[in-house]
């Protein structure tokens, strides 16, 4: 019966550090989660930061072209304005012509019916 009780002890404690053993296993996990969690927070940061580094010399490039281009734009628009300006005021002017008012007679009706 003392071998029994004996066995049982020992069980008892190899369970007992089996349960211990786990414990700290699942501790070091979540330890090792956080941990993991924090660096990638960290490096998505500083992922962000130098994007930013990128981004800002390229976005200004982007906003000078873009400014360029809306200047070009309206230099062309200004010279076409001019141009139509200058062929408005070289043609003849309609004062002699008829309003383009059309007569009774050509309107496609006539009096007589058959």
């Amino acid at each position: 019966m003392e071998a029994r009780q004996k066995e049982i002890q020992e069980y008892r404690m190899f369970r007992e550090k089996v349960e211990q053993w786990r414990e700290e296993d699942l501790q070091e996990r979540n330890r090792l989660k956080v941990q993991q969690l924090e660096e990638c927070e960290r490096l998505q940061a500083k992922l962000d930061e130098k994007r930013a580094e990128i981004n800002a010399p390229r976005e200004a490039f982007r906003q000078k072209y873009l400014e360029a281009e809306r200047l070009r734009l309206e230099e062309l628009a200004a010279a076409e304005a001019a141009l139509k300006a200058d062929a408005e005021k070289l043609a003849p002017s309609p004062k002699g012509k008829k309003s383009g008012k059309k007569s009774p007679k050509a309107s496609g009706k006539s009096g007589k019916k058959k």
